[in-house]
Parts: structure tokens; C-alpha cells; sequence
């Protein structure tokens, strides 16, 4: 049932676009794409400070994207609707940023593309990922406010998909 209805959201399946596009496209954009004199094609050896600070990016926003998942628990939907009988979730990564999962999706393809081919093209994929998922998180958010009475004061203290810095 919780399938069924994800796979009648377009959000859905433009984001499986947006992830198949990056997922094949950094690769082409990287062999296609030159910037003045430094080519930034996947030829970089493998120890490459910028392979491994893609590598780093990649895993932080997997981990982002992970812990948002885990702190979300039954409430997880790849649709924009919230499930029936859900509940609203202002704990653990949604402490931080109503919108944990997009974040690490967005610093998760960054880092791919950063990883695979180049800084241009990183910047280019989280560009096109942030994008996309501030126009998805808008769109859920109206359906939040709908559903959980709550979600305008939770909207109005937590931020959208960047965290602030915490003082004491």
C-alpha cells in the first residue's frame, strides 16, 4: 500500500530522474567539461585530495541522509503526503533541519560528483540536487501544515535543510 501510492507521485519519479541523471551524467559532464587550463576529467589518480574529499562528502551526506531515515522510523515515505496515522517527528536529525534526508541527498550527490569527476561538475550536481529538493520540501511542507497542527511553530524554529550553529 505505502508503495502503490509513492510510485503515483511525480516527486518521486523526478527524483529517481535526478538521481539517474547525476548518477550517469557527472561522469559524461566531467570528460566533457574544461576550465581554463585544468581539464576535470576522472583521470585524477586515485589518491587525489579532491577524490578523497569527494569521498568524504559522500559518506557525510550518506550518514545525514541515514540518520534522517532512522529518526523519521515508521513516518518514512518517499512520497510529498505524509503516511495515514503517522506522526510528526521533531527528534534526532528533524531536531536540526525539517528536512534531513534532502540535505544529505543533496551533500551526498555533491560529494559523487565531486569524487568521480571534478569540482565543476560537483558544483553543478549539487546545484541541480538543491534545486529539486527545496521545490520537493516545499511542496510536502504544505501538506505538513495540513496534517499536523504543530508544523508551523516546528517550521518557524527549526530551518529547512541547512542547520544553524547552536550557541550556548
Amino acid at each position: 500500500m505505502r508503495v502503490a501510492r509513492s510510485l503515483r507521485d511525480p516527486w518521486v519519479w523526478t527524483q529517481v530522474g535526478l538521481l539517474l541523471a547525476i548518477g550517469a551524467g557527472a561522469p559524461l559532464l566531467g570528460r566533457a567539461v574544461k576550465a581554463g587550463w585544468q581539464d576535470l576529467t576522472p583521470a585524477m589518480p586515485a589518491l587525489h585530495p579532491w577524490r578523497r574529499t569527494g569521498a568524504a562528502i559522500l559518506l557525510a551526506g550518506c550518514t545525514i541522509a541515514a540518520w534522517g531515515a532512522v529518526s523519521l522510523g515508521a513516518s518514512l515515505t518517499p512520497s510529498v503526503t505524509p503516511l495515514e496515522g503517522s506522526t510528526m517527528v521533531e527528534s534526532g536529525a528533524y531536531a536540526w533541519v525539517r528536512h534531513p534526508i534532502y540535505l544529505g541527498v543533496i551533500v551526498a550527490l555533491t560529494g559523487y560528483a565531486l569524487l568521480l569527476t571534478g569540482l565543476l561538475p560537483a558544483a553543478v550536481a549539487g546545484a541541480t540536487a538543491t534545486f529539486f529538493f527545496h521545490a520537493k520540501a516545499r511542496a510536502e511542507e504544505q501538506r505538513l501544515v495540513w496534517r499536523y497542527r504543530g508544523y508551523s511553530g516546528y517550521a518557524r524554529r527549526v530551518p529547512g535543510l541547512l542547520p544553524r550553529i547552536r550557541r550556548r
